[in-house]
């Protein structure tokens, strides 16, 4: 993560500065946005049962 953004994911909102992550647990439904200008990555990681959105 590099700027500031807020990630919405179960209905809670968690802010991320510069350097900041965070985990969102498998089936949820997330949003992200950026306050400034911002990049961001975002991985998923499959296995046979269940995905994961790092």
């Amino acid at each position: 993560m590099e700027g500031m953004a807020e990630i919405l994911f179960n209905d809670e909102s968690n802010k991320l500065k510069t350097g900041e992550s965070i985990i969102i647990p498998a089936h949820s439904c997330s949003t992200i946005n950026g306050y400034t200008h911002s990049k961001t990555l975002s991985s998923l990681i499959k296995n046979e049962y269940k995905y994961i959105i790092l």
